[in-house]
């Protein structure tokens, strides 16, 4: 935050800012759903993935504005091809992923599609906010916040608080496939789906959207594959989960992972399970077989 002529620019007007740029964003790609042009490009990982016309005005209906608003702040998104913030030491940077969920989106799927910003300090996520472009509400919390927020319609806001019960009477989720579990977890993902949780539902799309139903309570607890992490889809929903009391646990040990904040994208080897932290004592009791 800093001085100019038009006063102290503080948490409250960075949380209009954000909201603002994610309300248009969303906009933009609800503009294109039914309009637009796919490519192809090849990941830092030499994987093939896709992009669409709406992925790239939406990243510029943002960064346009982050640039204005914020100009000591690295800016740090998916489509960047220069990742020139990887050569910065500067410790002030905001994560973009303009459409989360480009294979949804180029499906004309009518749901998964989200947008995210995420503003980080001193390797420290102050401000995290999601927006479902479906159903155009967004999830966040502003700068010294103690309180993340539903926000519908762009107006009517609840605070989210998550409510705490017996895993064996809610639904897991889990991203990925089974055959995506390594086989050393495979006995400890059968426990959760056939001992633990009630029910199980698999989930595809933005992986940002896959959370808000764990914070929400629709499920009891995310389980991820392993997967390359990238900053801009991990930072959002770190940040959350943070002020929230959600934790990471590795597979198969259920010790608890600490994310590293980081621009760097990085490779994740083993899965977690992302729970209260109130939960895990009864996870690891339901859990009365060894591995």
């Amino acid at each position: 935050m800093h001085k100019t002529g038009f006063g102290l620019l503080n948490e409250h007007s960075v949380a209009i800012i954000l909201k603002e740029l994610i309300r248009r964003a969303m906009l933009e790609i609800r503009r294109r759903r039914f309009c637009f042009n796919v490519y192809e490009k090849i990941l830092d990982s030499g994987k093939k993935d896709i992009f669409t016309d709406a992925d790239i005005e939406a990243e510029r209906v943002i960064l346009r504005s982050l640039k204005e608003c914020f100009p000591s702040f690295d800016i740090i998104s998916e489509e960047d091809k220069n990742k020139k913030y990887l050569k910065s030491r500067n410790n002030k940077w905001i994560t973009v992923d303009p459409l989360c969920g480009t294979k949804n989106f180029s499906r004309k799927s009518s749901g998964g599609i989200a947008t995210t910003i995420n503003m980080v300090i001193n390797h420290k996520i102050v401000s995290a906010y999601i927006g479902n472009v479906t159903t155009q509400e967004i999830f966040g919390y502003r700068p010294q916040s103690k309180t993340v927020y539903r926000i519908s319609e762009f107006e009517t806001y609840e605070k989210i608080e998550p409510k705490i019960k017996t895993l064996n009477k809610q639904d897991l989720l889990i991203r990925g496939t089974f055959n995506k579990f390594p086989d050393n977890v495979q006995p400890m993902v059968k426990a959760l789906v056939n001992d633990v949780f009630e029910s199980y539902i698999i989930d595809s799309g933005s992986l940002s959207l896959s959370a808000t139903k764990l914070w929400i309570g629709e499920v009891g607890a995310m389980l991820i594959e392993p997967r390359e992490e990238t900053p801009w889809d991990l930072m959002p929903v770190l940040g959350i989960c943070q002020k929230l009391g959600f934790v990471y646990l590795k597979l198969p040990d259920l010790e608890e992972w600490k994310p590293p904040i980081t621009k760097e994208i990085f490779k994740r080897d083993f899965p977690v399970i992302i729970i209260h932290d109130n939960c895990v004592n009864d996870l690891n009791n339901l859990l009365d077989v060894p591995f």
